[in-house]
């Protein structure tokens, strides 16, 4: 699963030779940013979307010129800037260097000097409201790394077992569970029973977790979003598409650990 932000542009029928991504680059009155530009051959529209990682991507049919895209980017300047603008401030509000968040919860992240480790120990403190890194240096090229690896750690454990667990209850098996790095989706379901979840789940409320989690496992009955899959996911998770909203607004969470 994934979502990135969409806006519809322009209309058009004519299908030409695919050319390969390359990127641009434009300065507006008030704003400078870089995009990536991608031609497809069977476009028939020219699009404007804000990627997970808070990219400008355009993709635009063949015969579409450079300054035709930079017209219309221009008449929505306003739109790219507001989506760029919240994405930047939910990666500052998320400062993972400040605070994590784990299961929903945002833990403040507290550094203790000790020289009797090599390497930094991280600890959840969900009671205390805490995560505590111990160790000799405070650089965020150490912490950072230390930070990653714990919570993919108790990722592996948590998400594993909650799949067990959902699994069982909803009488859907699966195989395996593997935990994945993907830029934009939350998870994915094989023709094999295999489950995928980006590690990042862990940082997410455990209701959303859940969901996914059905979501995911209900994909094994039906590998499609057709009207029996969602309502086998209705069936196991009745306020699917309050959480499916929720789950929208997580791209700062998306963002972290790049």
């Amino acid at each position: 699963m994934g979502t990135d932000i969409y806006l519809l542009i322009l209309t058009a029928s004519i299908s030409l030779i695919y050319r390969p991504v390359y990127n641009s680059f434009m300065l507006f009155s008030t704003v400078k940013f870089d995009y990536k530009l991608i031609r497809r051959k069977k476009q028939k529209h020219l699009r404007i979307r804000i990627s997970r990682e808070g990219e400008v991507i355009v993709s635009s049919p063949e015969f579409i010129s450079e300054r035709e895209i930079q017209t219309l980017l221009k008449s929505r300047e306003n739109w790219i800037c507001r989506h760029l603008e919240k994405f930047a401030e939910e990666k500052s509000a998320l400062n993972p260097l400040e605070k994590i968040l784990l299961h929903g919860e945002k833990l403040e992240v507290e550094w203790k000097h000790s020289n009797k480790r090599k390497r930094s120990r991280v600890s959840f403190i969900p009671e205390t409201g805490t995560c505590l890194i111990e160790g000799p240096d405070p650089e965020e090229e150490h912490l950072l790394p230390a930070l990653k690896k714990s919570l993919k750690n108790l990722a592996s454990e948590e998400l594993l077992r909650r799949t067990e667990h959902i699994s069982r209850k909803i009488g859907i098996p699966f195989t395996k569970l593997f935990l994945r790095d993907q830029k934009t989706r939350w998870g994915s379901s094989s023709g094999k029973g295999n489950i995928s979840l980006n590690w990042r789940v862990i940082m997410l409320d455990t209701e959303i977790q859940d969901y996914l989690i059905i979501h995911e496992l209900c994909h094994q009955q039906n590998f499609n979003h057709s009207s029996a899959f969602w309502n086998s996911v209705a069936r196991h998770c009745p306020d699917y598409k309050t959480l499916d909203r929720q789950l929208k607004d997580q791209t700062g969470v998306m963002s972290l650990f790049r």
